[in-house]
């Protein structure tokens, strides 16, 4: 059965503010959408000099090439979390990101939420929901200004993994 959207979550993994050193959960308020981004697979040729069609290449592919993952807000000084989104955009420092799915009833999923470890910044996620997890930094923060509508940013994070799609079991 195909999932609801509506009722998805992402959070991200940061370094308190007002205790450096350890970690805290940021969760991202108003997310409009979320987009993995693809990962492509280098190809290694093993094409022999007496081929003359076409080219051949190693079962399995070479190394893989993490994609940009994107989310867009409509921008809001006063919301904490795009302050924090932008000033990680500024530090360039990479991140773990988490994206919580809807659960497959109305509100069901809202109060399973990850949780970190403070020291660590170690992520838990919890059995009853579904989960994507990656590692990135954000390398862009544009804020749009369009005539007739709100100021909106695009949020684009340079995957520096894979993104782990974890199932529920719950």
């Amino acid at each position: 059965m195909a999932r609801r959207t509506q009722g998805t979550d992402i959070w991200v993994v940061d370094e308190s503010k007002s205790t450096p050193g350890e970690f805290e959960l940021v969760k991202v308020v108003g997310a409009l959408n979320f987009k993995p981004g693809t990962d492509s697979k280098e190809r290694i040729e093993v094409t022999p000099l007496d081929e003359e069609e076409s080219k051949k290449y190693m079962e399995g592919g070479g190394l893989k090439d993490t994609g940009q993952a994107t989310f867009e807000l409509n921008a809001d000084p006063k919301e904490a979390s795009h302050g924090r989104l932008y000033d990680l955009e500024v530090s360039g420092k990479e991140r773990t990101f988490i994206v919580g799915w809807a659960g497959k009833n109305k509100g069901e999923a809202k109060s399973i939420v990850p949780t970190v470890e403070a020291a660590t910044g170690a992520v838990t996620l919890p059995a009853g929901r579904s989960w994507n997890k990656f590692t990135g930094y954000i390398d862009s923060f544009p804020m749009d200004i369009d005539a007739n509508t709100v100021v909106k940013t695009t949020v684009t994070i340079q995957r520096s993994t894979k993104v782990e799609w974890i199932r529920e079991t719950a």
